[in-house]
């Protein structure tokens, strides 16, 4: 069995049906969330609607797998910046309370580049109760997601062999290395839109990041995605980004392209208003990326 905790709208349990459909059948999700809850039931994935914290882990003892995706809030740029001293930021701690509890064989955490420190500190506890361990942060786009997305993830595993970061697919200058092998390049952002090359030429995107501050939107994050990935695409991305063609906007995010640019499936199932669908596939793990953690500690990647 796999657990999976604060499971949102299912980034991991997606990764684990893209690796093995027998693995994800096993793989169990908990989330208090009702929309998100309402879009995993959807899509086929086991859930309990519950509340981390308050839950029974001893239930699950003998788990296989225990994946975590601690809400981000309390440490985002975006956020609070209340880290381990927000409400949220310390449901964190929940990773070691059901580690300790069940002992998996191994564990898998993501959670914003601001909380690395936080990983890296829960790795002196782990590796005391018999885990080898890694911490670091990945970008998505390395991995074959259309979208430069950095997040920190703790890996541990039993097995010192399994605790370590997937191997790259992409790279943003792919070169040969010296046995004629090649990274691919990153996915831009167009290209997994399969936007129309002539009506969409010229296209720029603007994130409105910081214009708020900076009092004009002409001053936010702009990029071309016609060579570049998305920039990361958050539970806010719907309502803030423009995409423009010689300066007039054509087109806005939809909930349909964020869920391409995080590698879900088209016709994701995601339940809830516009705003929730938003904030449930911001906050998301990319599937794909979901799934190069995961071929690693379950050993996967070592039978393709």
């Amino acid at each position: 069995m796999i657990v999976d905790l604060f499971a949102g709208p299912g980034g991991w349990s997606e990764g684990l049906r893209l690796l093995d459909e027998r693995l994800h059948a096993t793989e169990i999700g908990l989330e208090w969330d009702a929309d998100a809850c309402a879009t995993r039931c959807a899509a086929g994935h086991k859930t309990i609607q519950t509340d981390v914290a308050t839950y029974d882990c001893a239930r699950f003892t003998g788990a296989t797998g225990l994946i975590a995706s601690p809400p981000c809030q309390d440490f985002s740029w975006a956020g609070t910046k209340a880290g381990l001293e927000g409400e949220r930021g310390q449901l964190i701690h929940e990773v070691l309370r059901w580690t300790e509890a069940i002992r998996p064989q191994w564990i898998a955490c993501e959670q914003v580049p601001q909380a690395l420190p936080v990983w890296m500190d829960f790795q002196e506890t782990l590796q005391g109760w018999g885990y080898a361990t890694w911490a670091g942060v990945l970008n998505a786009a390395d991995y074959g997601v259309a979208q430069a997305r950095e997040r920190s993830f703790l890996i541990a595993h039993t097995d010192p062999d399994r605790a370590r970061p997937p191997t790259p697919t992409h790279n943003h200058n792919p070169q040969e290395d010296l046995f004629g092998g090649r990274l691919q390049p990153w996915v831009p952002m167009a290209a997994a839109l399969d936007w129309n090359a002539e009506v969409m030429r010229g296209a720029q995107v603007n994130t409105g990041q910081r214009w708020k501050v900076r009092g004009d939107r002409s001053t936010a994050q702009t990029f071309d995605p016609w060579t570049s990935p998305s920039k990361t695409i958050t539970g806010k991305s719907g309502g803030q980004w423009h995409i423009t063609v010689d300066g007039i906007v054509v087109e806005r995010l939809t909930p349909a392209s964020t869920l391409r640019l995080q590698s879900f499936p088209d016709g994701y199932p995601v339940q809830g208003n516009e705003t929730s669908q938003f904030k449930q596939i911001g906050n998301a793990v990319p599937p794909l990326l979901a799934a190069s953690v995961l071929a690693v500690v379950t050993g996967d990647d070592a039978r393709r």
